[in-house]
């Protein structure tokens, strides 16, 4: 390579005129002026397409004499056409490689897309499970706050039905106490006439006291003809034989009283 074409192409590097070097001289002259504006691998390239043209032109001009053409051959021409095949070439393996380029990064968005779908999807599942944990729990927190306002409600209720029913009860006694006492009071003043007692408050209660005593020993007695009947003899005879003697020390003791 003419040492004038290095010196003017110096700063295009080592490597670059080192591949020029492998052209022809006139191929380095056409390529010399671009050496600035492509790339080393660009330059690789267009080494090997002029490299291919010049060895299919050394083809072609051996084969013109044996074929017994008389005519010239336009190497212009041919080389032109030869070029414009190799950029043509060049230029369909630079489509299917932007092609294959582009496929590439359509099927990776794609991928990243359908990921991140998922992932969205994923999110939304965790999400609406949350919201359902949450709406779950609100509905059962309800549902045990509206369990024990019922049960307070029944508890008042029932503790106001207690009371209605007590004092329902309470009166009922009180009422059935009054009517036992008038009647206690009424047969204590006929008693009191039967024993030809005066007419006034202690013979009125000595009358129902009688009839107390009267009706205490007669529930005494059927309480010792009960045992006895049920065969419980002996112990019948004990309280017989208590009541009796507690009924005689009594008339013992009214007897002293009235000698006195």
């Amino acid at each position: 390579m003419p040492a004038r074409l290095v010196e003017e192409n110096a700063a295009a590097g080592v490597t670059k005129l080192a591949l020029l070097a492998k052209l022809g001289p006139a191929d380095q002259q056409e390529v010399a002026g671009e050496l600035a504006d492509i790339t080393v691998k660009e330059l690789q390239s267009l080494i090997e397409e002029k490299n291919g043209l010049a060895e299919q032109l050394s083809l072609l001009q051996a084969e013109a004499p044996v074929e017994g053409r008389a005519e010239e051959v336009d190497m212009d021409a041919l080389r032109a056409e030869l070029l414009e095949q190799a950029r043509a070439e060049v230029a369909d393996t630079h489509r299917q490689e932007l092609k294959r380029a582009l496929q590439e990064q359509g099927d990776k968005l794609a991928e990243e897309r359908k990921s991140a779908e998922l992932h969205a999807a994923a999110q939304a599942k965790k999400e609406a499970e949350r919201a359902a944990r949450e709406k779950a729990a609100l509905a059962k927190a309800e549902a045990a706050r509206k369990a024990e306002a019922d049960i307070a409600a029944a508890r008042r209720d029932a503790a106001e039905e207690a009371r209605r029913q007590q004092e329902e009860k309470d009166r009922k006694a009180l009422e059935q106490a009054r009517r036992d006492a008038e009647e206690a009071r009424a047969r204590a003043e006929a008693t009191a006439r039967q024993l030809d007692l005066a007419a006034s408050e202690d013979s009125i209660r000595f009358a129902l006291l009688f009839e107390q005593l009267q009706d205490a020993a007669q529930k005494m007695m059927d309480l010792i003809d009960a045992m006895t009947a049920d065969g419980r003899t002996d112990e019948a005879e004990r309280l017989h034989t208590a009541l009796t003697g507690a009924l005689q020390a009594l008339a013992g003791e009214a007897k002293g009283e009235c000698h006195a």
